[in-house]
């Protein structure tokens, strides 16, 4: 069981629901989770007198009023922003979803097993209302689409109980404003290569007279969302285009090199985490180092924010491989950052590194700064370009052996694998 877990934050987003919100909290409050609980009301700018409720409420409740009606999405988006806890989960305010769930739902997450829990109306638990056959069509096409674009295997994509780890849940730009948070929040946990399972849940839905919202323009919504968050973005991830193939050039290069069941740190691994994703699943630790992106962890990853001009924040010989993908041309002192290696290298482990070479040098000003297709602040940050003899000789000065030196892209970007001799 994680010990290090003592908190959850229940984000409860509230529309016009005067009628329930009283009884849902009571069933939230008389629920005992074995964790302290931070709960999170947030008005969406509701009409019934919902806001004068909430401001009555006792002060051990955070109480959030969005300015106007803006979705649930956006409600949710606040009490994420909001939240403290070790753990996070969405309640719905409408008493279709009983919190006494939530308690099987935390097991796969306090056994070590999850990331991600979701909580399935269509996995058989408790007791769960026969209503509305066509939104249960609608629901499970939906799950299907969504399988088939994330290659999961969940039984109820739509459902409002999702249960996260801090780590995951803070490090999700929710964008959709409605109903389509659900699948935007399914397709990137994917592309994170969380943990996910599913829950059984009991399920007490209510009749459009009860006050239920969501119809079938939010089914069309998700439709657009699945694709939108798991195909479009996947393919060009809001990058500039040419970035991303370059990116995945270098990757391919390097990943026959990587080991099964190695420790991996990737220096300089970007927001993306590309090659840290791909590899995840085959290595026993991945770790990425970047200085822009933020700390997290989970599953078998873990980020690390980190300056090039400091301390490697690593154990000495605690890694098998470390990789250094168009980073070292960035430095004007590699030798800091290669010593840093050495000493976290474990002895014998592999440093893999791709750099522009001189050639480069002209187009990639021509690409960046005249037509604007890669990065032009990464382009001005370039301090050095090498040539295969630099590149050798610099593996060669810092102890290591080298197993491969080659050029690729047309010369225009050079990989060296070499291996720690000696301590």
């Amino acid at each position: 069981m994680l010990t290090d877990i003592k908190t959850i934050s229940l984000i409860i987003p509230v529309y016009n629901e005067v009628k329930t919100l009283k009884d849902i909290l009571k069933k939230v409050d008389e629920t005992d989770l074995g964790l302290e609980k931070e709960i999170i009301i947030v008005d969406d700018g509701s009409n019934d007198g919902t806001p004068d409720l909430i401001k009555s409420l006792p002060n051990h409740y955070q109480k959030i009023l969005q300015p106007k009606n803006m979705g649930k999405g956006a409600a949710v988006r606040r009490g994420v922003e909001a939240a403290t806890g070790d753990l996070v989960i969405f309640q719905d305010a409408d008493l279709e979803y009983d919190p006494n769930d939530i308690k099987e739902m935390l097991k796969p997450i306090l056994q070590g097993n999850a990331d991600v829990v979701y909580g399935s109306r269509f996995l058989s638990h408790g007791s769960r209302r026969a209503l509305f056959f066509w939104h249960m069509i609608g629901n499970n096409l939906l799950t299907l689409l969504s399988n088939m674009v994330t290659n999961l295997t969940l039984t109820d994509m739509e459902t409002c109980y999702k249960l996260f780890k801090k780590e995951v849940i803070k490090n999700i730009q929710i964008e959709e404003n409605r109903f389509g948070l659900e699948p935007e929040i399914t397709m990137k946990i994917s592309q994170m290569r969380c943990r996910i399972y599913e829950v059984g849940i009991s399920y007490y839905g209510r009749g459009y007279d009860e006050g239920k919202k969501i119809n079938w323009k939010d089914g069309v919504a998700a439709i657009k969302c699945i694709i939108k968050y798991g195909l479009i973005r996947r393919v060009f991830d809001n990058d500039e285009f040419l970035e991303g193939m370059l990116r995945h050039w270098r990757i391919k290069i390097i990943r026959p090199y990587i080991q099964s069941r190695s420790t991996v740190c990737d220096i300089g691994c970007g927001k993306h985490m590309a090659l840290l994703k791909q590899i995840s699943r085959l290595t026993n630790k991945c770790i990425g180092i970047d200085k822009k992106v933020p700390s997290i962890n989970y599953s078998n990853l873990e980020i690390k924010t980190f300056h090039l001009d400091n301390k490697v924040p690593l154990d000495d010989e605690s890694v098998d491989i470390v990789t250094l993908l168009a980073v070292l041309e960035h430095l004007e002192k590699p030798e800091d950052i290669l010593n840093e290696i050495r000493r976290i290298l474990k002895p014998g482990g592999l440093l893999l590194i791709t750099v522009p070479s001189t050639k480069a040098k002209a187009i990639i000003e021509f690409l960046g700064l005249k037509l604007k297709i890669i990065n032009k602040e990464e382009v001005l940050d370039h301090k050095l370009y090498y040539t295969l003899q630099t590149l050798g000789s610099l593996m060669e000065s810092h102890h290591f052996e080298q197993l491969k030196l080659e050029s690729f892209q047309l010369g225009y970007n050079l990989f060296s694998c070499g291996r720690k001799i000696g301590k």
